[in-house]
């Protein structure tokens, strides 16, 4: 298990929304089926946002739930088109089945751990962390990074690996690249030197065969 422990929600964002994507609470409603008096708490208080509003709200304004979060900078806010996915949008998800896989797979990740740490009892964080009951954002992050836990392991953004939210996929293939280039010019230079080793051989085998011929053909007597 990895985690990004400088991974936190973009609360600036989610209280401008409504500013950003130019749309009313009527609008963020229909979209969303969240209530405009939630939808004003929430923009109000963005920290108390759950898991399962932030994805009625990805899904419903085709907004990719990764671009909710901060990845190692203060909250930052831009413009629609940096935000809203026109095309191709593939909805996102949590997934509490893998949380809970992860968790019964490393004997260090405990539900009785992570409720000590974070001061909950252990019955009501596990029923919060699966989606039995409500789960805050924050606190789902809180218990990733307890646990060690890459945030989108669980909370699903299909849409981040086609579109390299923090272009990891095309990284990865250029490194690739550049390490198989570097394998090459390893070889190459091994090659050339290796060549490099027989032409002075062949030159001094030249220069041997030069003087023979000379001491051959000299006139008895003469000095070569």
């Amino acid at each position: 298990m990895t985690t990004d422990q400088s991974i936190t929600l973009n609360t600036r964002l989610i209280s401008n929304l409504n500013r950003i994507l130019y749309l009313s609470p009527s609008e963020i409603n229909e979209a969303t089926s969240i209530a405009n008096s939630t939808w004003y708490r929430i923009t109000q208080l963005p920290d108390g946002i759950s898991i399962q509003q932030l994805l009625l709200v990805a899904n419903g304004l085709n907004i990719p739930v990764s671009r909710f979060f901060n990845f190692g900078s203060e909250d930052e806010i831009g413009k629609k088109s940096d935000y809203v996915v026109k095309e191709g949008y593939i909805k996102c998800y949590y997934d509490e089945d893998e949380l809970q896989r992860l968790v019964s797979s490393d004997s260090k990740a405990t539900w009785k751990h992570a409720a000590d740490t974070i001061g909950m009892t252990s019955t009501r964080l596990k029923e919060s962390l699966l989606s039995i009951t409500r789960t805050p954002v924050k606190r789902f992050l809180s218990v990733c990074k307890v646990f060690h836990v890459d945030p989108f392991t669980i909370l699903i953004d299909p849409n981040a690996r086609t579109e390299n939210r923090r272009c990891t996929s095309s990284t990865a293939i250029k490194s690739e690249e550049i390490e198989e280039m570097q394998k090459r010019i390893d070889s190459l230079s091994a090659k050339v030197s290796d060549l490099t080793e027989k032409y002075l051989q062949l030159l001094d085998r030249q220069n041997e065969l030069e003087d023979a011929i000379k001491k051959s053909t000299a006139p008895a007597g003469s000095c070569v």
